[in-house]
């Protein structure tokens, strides 16, 4: 598990977050152990156990999350705005259960969030998890950034979500990018390499998509960046979709501090 405040960057910030990986929690196999995501046919007690268990980094807090459906829709969470979400649609039969610790607040891939009194989460098994941090507005964004979510322009629509109801330019912004899928193992077909030619590194007659630096693209006037160059399908400790099919999510889950 990663934390903000073993990073340089964010350790003095007003922002908490974490990075978890597959360790530390109780599901068993395929989804050993911390598999945080109720969708992937993992028991749905084991799930929520997880959840608690990461959560003890945010005591107090209330769990958000999303049905993630590799969109560039975003989902702005504002402060004293908790009657309008704590009231959103439940979906799906494991989360009748769960009350308001934690709310799915329906489709989407992204958050901006301005209020303290919820952590917000995006998970992940190759998918990029990023995140963008304005310490002079007390605002962040959490993107679930896949290869269909940056194709549709994700990045993008945040920052002019961002700038447009918070007032806040790239300049402002500190950024994290977690572990995800890189070009060493995410391999692809030629009719969709045609769509990412300039991202795209040909071996053996291979083609293999290279997300960093689509990423990079879309935040080149950000002045602080912290990147993590861990390829989830290379590296065991977290759960990769390419590698297993069948497995579970890790995540990246922030929260602004009082």
């Amino acid at each position: 598990m990663i934390k903000s405040s073993s990073i340089e960057l964010f350790k003095d910030s007003n922002l908490s977050f974490i990075l978890t990986d597959r360790h530390g929690g109780v599901s068993l196999s395929p989804y050993e152990s911390m598999n945080l995501a109720y969708h992937v046919g993992d028991r749905a007690d084991d799930v929520k156990r997880n959840r608690d268990i990461v959560m003890e980094s945010f005591p107090k807090k209330t769990l958000l999350y999303l049905n993630q459906i590799h969109s560039n829709t975003i989902i702005s969470v504002k402060k004293d705005s908790y009657a309008t979400y704590s009231n959103a649609e439940k979906i799906g039969e494991n989360d009748r259960n769960f009350r308001d610790s934690e709310i799915m607040l329906g489709d989407g891939d992204g958050f901006i969030c301005n209020d303290s009194s919820v952590a917000c989460m995006v998970m992940v098994a190759d998918c990029n998890p990023i995140l963008l941090y304005s310490q002079k507005s007390g605002v962040f964004a959490l993107l679930h950034a896949g290869r269909v979510g940056l194709y549709n322009n994700i990045i993008k629509n945040c920052l002019d979500i961002m700038a447009f109801e918070y007032g806040i330019s790239q300049e402002d912004l500190w950024v994290f990018v977690g572990a995800s899928i890189r070009k060493c193992c995410y391999e692809i077909g030629r009719d969709l390499a045609s769509s990412f030619k300039d991202f795209v590194d040909i071996r053996k007659n291979a083609y293999y998509l290279d997300m960093l630096p689509l990423i990079l693209r879309d935040i080149k006037h950000v002045a602080h960046k912290e990147i993590l160059h861990t390829c989830t399908c290379c590296d065991s400790n977290y759960f990769s979709y390419r590698r297993e099919r069948n497995t579970g999510r890790f995540a990246l889950i922030a929260t602004l501090e009082n």
